[in-house]
């Protein structure tokens, strides 16, 4: 049995606004983008949804292939670039700005407040503070902003089973208004 569609709950806080989110990208890329990405079949007003998978299989499991084969290796990169090229450049500014975040939800603070455990220099974390409130700083105030995954990898890419040709893109649960680089 082939799985054809997924359901998604909000069940913890904040949850439902991060589905409505999604839900929002993912009709924009269905609207403005060629490339496949998860579609909504059904809505409901508790704030659940039904959508159709991308079909083929996580690109992660295809990674051996890839990285034994050249031809593979560029054949899904030349992929991969096409759909970031769609996603960047059709999908309207003014249909993102105002509403999706500016900044990705990584790195996560509890993962900076947990840096001094791993890293006794004081002078390097004193950088990488500076460094990241840099960051967020000019992510805040990028010119040309676009729709970012956030989470692009393997794991979030669909290949065929048999192929490894790239099917499309899925989860965009980090994705930003931010810069494209």
């Amino acid at each position: 049995m082939t799985l054809e569609h997924e359901d998604w709950f909000p069940v913890q806080p904040g949850s439902r606004i991060a589905i409505e989110n999604e839900r929002r990208i993912l009709r924009l890329v269905e609207e403005y983008c060629r490339f496949r990405a998860p579609r909504i079949l059904y809505e409901d007003a508790e704030g659940w949804d039904v959508r159709a998978i991308v079909p083929g299989v996580a690109a992660a499991d295809f990674l051996k292939q890839v990285r034994a084969d050249p031809h593979a290796a560029r054949c899904t990169g030349a992929a991969v670039g096409r759909i970031l090229a769609e996603q960047h450049s059709r999908i309207p500014a003014s249909k993102l700005d105002g509403w999706l975040a500016r900044i990705p939800p990584w790195p996560q603070s509890a993962a900076i407040t947990n840096l001094p455990k791993i890293i006794q220099d004081a002078g390097l974390l004193a950088r990488i503070s500076r460094a990241l409130e840099h960051w967020r700083e000019i992510a805040l105030h990028v010119s040309g902003a676009v729709l970012v995954h956030c989470d692009l990898g393997p794991w979030n890419i669909a290949v065929g089973p048999v192929t490894g040709e790239v099917q499309g893109v899925f989860d965009y649960g980090d994705a930003v208004f931010g810069d494209r680089c």
